[in-house]
């Protein structure tokens, strides 16, 4: 299928949405990245990850170390899910609709979508204890494992998209055949 066949406002519209999806991952990477070295903005990373509000922290700077790696690696996840979106959207703009490289690039989006939706819950956990395991005696450490619904709806959708990569993948199989036996 060449890009002749496809609408130009979906053409132009995958293009931009490629230009969003790898603005928005260097966005993320840039921004977790700054939260977690520039001091005065550390409180607030480790207490947003943790899902701590008001309970006392300590955070040292091995703890600004390991919480910028825990949380780089939920972000890997995201970045992973944001590139494979970006590559997708490029081959649609060209025309590249029906291929079976289609449905593989849907099922690894929805891979990294679930992939990213099981980290978050486990890095949330993780940082609540780097950020509250140096607390002096009498204060609370902690360890919490939060499942907000936006991780639920993440997991959904990413299982989704793997089902719907397996249907779509499929379909350009019997597809291709049917072409070869006519």
């Amino acid at each position: 299928m060449d890009s002749s066949s496809l609408p130009a406002i979906n053409a132009r519209l995958c293009r931009r949405a490629a230009a969003l999806a790898l603005a928005t991952g260097l966005a993320f990477l840039l921004a977790n990245t700054a939260i977690w070295l520039v001091p005065q903005w550390t409180e607030f990373a480790a207490r947003m990850a943790a899902n701590l509000r008001t309970e006392p922290i300590t955070i040292t700077p091995g703890v600004r170390f390991l919480g910028l790696a825990v949380t780089s690696l939920n972000v890997a996840a995201f970045l992973w899910s944001l590139w494979t979106a970006r590559t997708l959207f490029l081959r649609l703009a060209a025309g590249d609709v029906f291929r079976p490289r289609t449905g593989i690039l849907l099922r690894r989006f929805g891979l990294a979508l679930l992939v990213y939706a099981g980290l978050s819950p486990v890095t949330g956990a993780v940082v609540c204890f780097l950020v509250t395991m140096g607390n002096p005696a009498g204060q609370a450490r902690e360890i919490g494992l939060a499942l907000t619904d936006e991780t639920v709806v993440l997991a959904i959708v990413g299982i989704l998209l793997l089902v719907m990569g397996s249907v779509f993948a499929e379909a350009v199989r019997i597809a291709e055949e049917n072409r070869q036996i006519i």
